[in-house]
């Protein structure tokens, strides 16, 4: 969703929402945006059906294209979805740890910047 929507919504000004974001969350909208966006990504690379690829994910995700999607993973997780999920099957043939939930990424190591 826009952050214009949310304003025209709350009856906020956009000040306003970005203190009661960081209030909430300790995160600017446009941070918990680019966070969702990044679970949603996640949820589909690892989907044990397949997933869509490319430009298709990136559409479905809220990226603006495929070279955005590739930034801003690489940017979050510290590799590109590619990757990613070439480290997922070479750690699939390991024994799964018992605090994990087999075939789900339950949680992912954000860049602090």
């Amino acid at each position: 969703m826009p952050i214009r929507t949310l304003i025209d919504g709350s009856g906020w000004s956009r000040r306003r929402l970005e203190l009661r974001f960081r209030e909430h969350l300790g995160l600017a909208p446009k941070q918990a945006a680019g966070i969702l966006r990044l679970q949603r990504t996640l949820r589909l690379l690892t989907t044990p059906d397949g997933h869509p690829a490319g430009a298709d994910l990136a559409a479905l995700c809220g990226y603006y294209d495929q070279s955005h999607l590739d930034r801003t993973f690489r940017g979050m997780v510290g590799c590109s979805p590619r990757e990613f999920l070439a480290s997922r099957r070479s750690a699939a043939a390991l024994p799964e740890p018992a605090d994990r939930v087999v075939g789900r990424v339950t949680s992912a190591v954000l860049n602090a910047g």
